[in-house]
């Protein structure tokens, strides 16, 4: 289980949602559901013999808790030795929340068909990494890396992939969304190395009917261009982008020479790391924390398989660091109840009536993952004065169960009842199916149709009251190295749109507005232990004057963004990987040609 964990990021249910800001009851539940599904397990994905999860996503304004799963033909872990190593084609497919397949979703409960779906003879190095749904219009959103040869940058010519699409009940083909891009695929090219991945994403709501931004959660790392078949990494850093609903980036946010794009550089004392991220969490725009929070880990480029945790605190408005949080926006490797852990697999921000409560991190050892499980320890930080206390959190510790012949490999989605609903294979036939994790109902959220309020203004300051401090505004349009083009879609019936996806083409206004995404409730954990954040200044590029986002408080959470993607978003809105970001660790860089 463990190489499998090793691949992609791990558990990452965040779950969005308007949060109910109540104590955790119960404690948190490692173990998985058994009553989900048939013996744990949902039905298997059966539009095609052989296939293998990549990623879950849950709408957080969905009453029915809907979970799509993104599915592929090859698996993650193959021996690319001998050339490309191209891991679809890449399918769809929609489960109700009891895990049986949805026959109104498509047809018969899958889409077989998208643009780029299958690109083996054209494209062998197009890859989807995960998705997310978008609360608003019910689009989905896919995000990956694609090789251009002709892409500048010194590390390399990968570039991040980004589409909306929509699909139509009754057909197995889903087309690309005219109101994003023009209804083109959206390539970025990250400005540091010029060699990006996209890992997650999340979509803000901005109502019923209406598309909102989108953020999009990856890595840059310079490498061996060429032939490359195993960890090629010899620097990184943390990609953080941010698109208006109409596809384009958004100028007002990041802190890069690329407008609408934030790269974070991790270091450990004055050692240069790889960061891996996992999971986008994120709360509502009225919190007192006004941070997106990103979980996963980093290493050295000599040891990619010693991996140790990391977590992220960035200010949604501007895509500066919090300064505030753990050592300069960074917890790097903390001891989390007397013991340290290789990953952080999940994260959720809690918020009450009177803004972010807590936040909750779960760690994980999922590179030495046993029969037994993965060892895991619950942290839950206390939210004051605009951060969570760091230092001194409560910790539950246990093993992360599931049934067995299942293999976690395909991303989490927190569920409306405060359950992990984790992607997967059944070793036997290699059919990609869902499991549950326990989780805690407190956990859980109220689905909400209505949108957040935005706070944001486009990269110009609003006041904040905690969380965001010192985070830099930035400096908008300056649009140099690596603009992102728009490629246009090849394959398929992509021009088109059809159903809801245009609503939202809006684009403009509001969009430049925030991010964020909504949260869940409550949580806390028992007995307190020693945390201790190790350091490592992180460096991210330019940045300019102060500004700082939302407005404070009062409103009881406001809903969140759309259900987290490839990992995502579970419990509350940290992120959205967890245990999708480190399932999709073992080919972190598949083989490709030049």
């Amino acid at each position: 289980m463990g190489k499998y964990l090793r691949s992609k990021a791990v558990l990452a249910f965040c779950v969005l949602g308007a949060g109910i800001g109540t104590a955790l009851a119960a404690a948190f539940g490692f173990g998985f559901v058994p009553n989900y599904g048939s013996g744990g397990l949902s039905a298997p994905f059966a539009a095609t013999t052989t296939n293998y999860s990549r990623g879950v996503a849950i709408s957080t304004s969905d009453i029915n808790q809907d979970v799509y799963s993104l599915v592929q033909a090859q698996p993650t872990d193959q021996n690319c030795s001998s050339g490309p190593c191209y891991q679809g084609p890449f399918y769809l497919a929609r489960r109700k929340a009891n895990g049986d397949i949805d026959p109104t979703f498509g047809l018969n409960g899958y889409v077989t068909s998208f643009p780029n779906s299958s690109t083996a003879g054209s494209d062998p190095n197009f890859q989807f990494h995960s998705l997310c749904v978008d609360p608003g219009t019910g689009d989905l959103v896919l995000v990956g890396q694609d090789f251009i040869s002709s892409a500048s940058g010194p590390g390399g010519n990968e570039v991040i992939v980004v589409e909306r699409i929509a699909v139509t009940a009754g057909s197995t083909t889903a087309t690309l969304d005219a109101g994003f891009n023009s209804g083109q695929v959206l390539n970025i090219t990250p400005p540091t190395y010029g060699n990006g991945q996209a890992k997650a994403c999340r979509v803000a709501n901005f109502g019923p009917n209406t598309a909102g931004p989108i953020f999009v959660l990856g890595s840059d790392q310079q490498q061996n261009q060429n032939n490359c078949t195993g960890n090629c990494a010899t620097a990184g850093s943390l990609v953080l982008a941010k698109l208006k609903p109409n596809g384009t980036l958004d100028a007002g946010f990041g802190t890069s020479s690329l407008g609408g794009v934030s790269e974070i550089a991790v270091s450990s004392g004055s050692v240069a790391q790889i960061p891996e991220p996992g999971d986008l969490n994120g709360n509502g725009y009225e919190s007192n924390f006004p941070d997106l929070v990103i979980v996963g880990d980093y290493y050295l480029p000599s040891t990619p398989n010693t991996t140790q945790s990391l977590v992220v605190a960035v200010n949604r408005c501007t895509g500066a660091l919090d300064s505030g949080f753990g050592s300069g926006g960074m917890l790097l490797n903390p001891v989390i109840g007397g013991a340290n852990y290789d990953t952080a697999l999940l994260g959720h921000i809690i918020v009450g009536s009177g803004g972010a409560t807590n936040l909750n991190v779960l760690y994980g050892n999922a590179n030495s993952a046993s029969s037994a499980g993965i060892a895991a320890a619950f942290a839950d930080y206390t939210i004051a004065s605009g951060e969570p206390n760091t230092a001194a959190p409560a910790v539950q510790s246990g093993n992360i169960t599931f049934p067995s012949g299942f293999n976690p490999k395909g991303g989490a989605v927190g569920n409306a009842s405060g359950q992990g609903v984790v992607g997967g294979n059944v070793s036997s036939g290699n059919q990609e199916v869902l499991a549950e994790i326990t989780g805690e109902p407190a956990f859980g959220y109220t689905p909400i149709t209505s949108a957040e309020t935005a706070t944001c203004n486009s990269g110009s300051s609003s006041s904040s009251s905690g969380g965001g401090s010192s985070s830099s505004s930035s400096s908008s349009s300056s649009s140099s190295g690596g603009a992102s083009s728009s490629s246009s879609s090849s394959s398929s019936s992509s021009s088109s749109s059809s159903s809801s996806s245009s609503s939202s083409g809006s684009s403009s206004s509001s969009s430049s507005s925030s991010s964020g995404v909504s949260t869940s409730s409550s949580s806390s954990s028992s007995s307190s232990s020693s945390s201790s954040s190790s350091s490592g200044s992180s460096s991210s590029s330019s940045s300019s004057s102060s500004s700082s986002s939302s407005s404070s408080s009062g409103s009881s959470s406001s809903g969140g963004g759309g259900g987290g993607g490839g990992g995502a978003p579970g419990f509350g809105m940290l992120a959205g990987l967890g245990f999708a970001g480190l399932l999709r660790r073992r080919m972190r860089r598949p083989a490709r040609t030049a």
